[in-house]
């Protein structure tokens, strides 16, 4: 008998299986390509015909809105703030790495004369804090105002 022969006894296919009509590896060459796979509403789909567009705007938003302060409170965003405040505040971000780091060491930037945020790539940050508490560098810039 050769090895590609199946016997009776070891089809362990039980006769209410039918698979009339099927379509052997139908979705096998889209197994683990969309993981992280995002709805676009229908006026988007004209404006990003294909991933790399959509990736394309994000990453310039990204690129954007890094300098850019953000406004933190009722408070903040009423009172004058000086210059330096201005230049050097900037929108929450860490690194995809951090999650290869001790869970103590991980920690997110907000502040960009900051040196271990600045040696974080474009393409490695991502928005928001991540849940990481704030780096020790970026607390006491922001307390000297730089």
């Amino acid at each position: 008998m050769k090895k590609n022969e199946i016997t009776a006894t070891e089809d362990d296919m039980l006769p209410e299986y039918d698979f009339r009509g099927g379509v052997r590896g139908k979705y096998a060459r889209d197994y683990g390509r969309n993981r992280n796979l995002r709805i676009l509403a229908p006026d988007l789909l004209e404006v990003f015909p294909d991933s790399e567009s959509v990736n394309e705007a994000l990453r310039t938003l990204i690129r954007v809105t890094a300098g850019t302060p953000q406004k933190t409170s009722v408070r903040t965003a009423s009172e004058p703030k000086t210059k330096k405040m201005r230049r050097y505040k900037m929108t929450e971000f860490y690194s995809v790495s951090e999650v290869n780091k001790p869970l103590q060491n991980r920690v997110y930037h907000n502040n960009s004369a900051c040196l271990s945020g600045r040696n974080i790539p474009e393409n490695e940050r991502r928005l928001g804090a991540g849940g990481y508490p704030l780096c020790h560098d970026c607390i006491n810039l922001n307390n000297q105002r730089r």
